[in-house]
């Protein structure tokens, strides 16, 4: 399997996406509809060869690549976590081993934290809290996170 990093068309320049905006009920939609919004795309220039998902930038395509159709894995040299880009891997050094003190302690395990907000997270996992709360649904978090990205799916 050969991968490559395609340019631009000049076709992709004068892509048009329809999206369908309808002031009356979603249910009624059709595409007799005259409520219609032609949209210019001209962000969506870097195409996979292998899926054809598009992307704004080489560097996002890159990382599709690496990431789904190469299965390329990024470890941390120093604690050997997994991570699943570059980005998150570099985010990961900065934040955990790099000049960032971790005096915010854990009181029930004794790990260190650098900031107020990640110890408050991790001090959920010892006592089951989960204060985020989906508005469509029973389902509950213990990370606004993992709120953010249920909610993606359900709406």
């Amino acid at each position: 399997m050969s991968f490559s990093i395609r340019k631009p068309r000049k076709t992709i320049q004068s892509l048009k996406i329809r999206a369908h905006i309808c002031p009356g009920d979603a249910s009624s939609a059709s595409q007799d509809c005259n409520c219609t919004l032609l949209e210019s795309v001209d962000k969506i220039k870097f195409i996979c060869d292998d899926c054809g998902r598009r992307y704004a930038n080489k560097t996002k395509l890159r990382d599709h690549i690496e990431e789904k159709h190469l299965h390329k894995s990024y470890q941390c040299d120093i604690c050997h976590k997994p991570s699943k880009n570059r980005v998150c891997l570099e985010q990961h050094v900065r934040n955990v081993h790099r000049g960032r003190a971790l005096d915010k302690m854990c009181h029930h395990c004794g790990k260190g934290f650098p900031t107020k907000v990640q110890l408050e997270s991790h001090i959920r996992s010892h006592t089951g809290e989960r204060p985020f709360i989906c508005e469509f649904c029973p389902t509950t978090f213990s990370q606004q996170s993992n709120l953010y990205k249920h909610n993606r799916q359900v709406i």
